[in-house]
């Protein structure tokens, strides 16, 4: 996890000496406070927008910091899960309010911040009440129906001739069933079909198979944003190898989170 330390070492100042002040106030009213002082002041507006989305984000890159030190190794990779995810929505937010910023008020980004800041802010509450417990195996959820789908590498030129998808359907008796389709158009083309139950503990499976000279096994992380797919050896000198010699380890990401109908498997 990126750490900002400069900026939090400032951040953590500013907040110690204003609270210590005002001790009611929450960091995020603190923040608030001193925006609306800054205005006051007769200060340009925008610039004052600007230093409290500044700061604000600085306040939610140093409560995911404290979280993030009081949680065990396995607790910190869904932390970290959970933090691309929401990224993912922040962006996604901000590029509305980008939107909405050019057609009506484009002299004026004081609002624009002023929206992003509120939906920071909610997050921030949110990490506020999280527990590291949260994010332990047990309890962090994350989706595992849907459809799934490998993104080629730019740095290997022959993934331009792979594709690689995955689709998982979880019954109501919580049965996992799942289909990794392999399609190579690389030499003459070649395709594969691995389908079966997948054996599910918490947001892992391990599904084994029996390969020239042992058994080997297919292990799938499901993330909030997709699944890892790790393709592994436990023998030496297992041709582990599925599908013509297609790889198909990597990170497949979620392109359906809906439960695929019989059809699809």
């Amino acid at each position: 996890m990126k750490l900002y330390n400069k900026p939090l070492t400032n951040l953590c100042a500013i907040l110690l000496i204003t609270c210590a002040s005002v001790s009611a106030q929450t960091p995020v009213e603190t923040l608030q406070a001193q925006y609306n002082g800054c205005i006051k002041a007769g200060r340009n507006k925008t610039e004052c927008a600007k230093r409290w989305y500044q700061q604000t984000d600085s306040l939610l890159q140093l409560t995911y910091q404290q979280l993030w030190n009081r949680c065990d190794s396995a607790q910190r990779s869904n932390l970290e899960d959970e933090r691309e995810e929401w990224m993912e929505r922040r962006n996604a937010f901000f590029e509305v309010t980008m939107a909405r910023f050019r057609r009506s008020s484009p002299d004026d980004p004081a609002e624009m911040f002023a929206s992003n800041i509120g939906f920071i802010n909610k997050h921030i509450a949110e990490l506020q009440l999280s527990e590291p417990k949260h994010y332990s195996p047990e309890l962090f959820q994350v989706g595992i129906n849907g459809k799934y789908e490998l993104p080629d590498d730019p740095g290997r030129e022959e993934d331009d001739d792979y594709v690689r998808r995955l689709t998982v359907r979880v019954e109501d008796d919580g049965n996992v069933f799942f289909k990794l389709f392999m399609r190579s158009d690389y030499g003459g083309g070649s395709r594969a079909i691995l389908s079966d139950v997948l054996p599910l503990k918490g947001n892992t499976g391990v599904y084994n198979y029996d390969a020239v000279g042992g058994t080997c096994s297919i292990r799938f992380i499901f993330k909030r944003r997709g699944v890892v797919v790790q393709l592994n050896t436990p023998e030496p000198g297992v041709n582990c190898v599925y599908g013509s010699n297609m790889p198909i380890d990597g990170f497949y990401r979620r392109i359906s989170a809906k439960r695929p109908g019989y059809s699809a498997l």
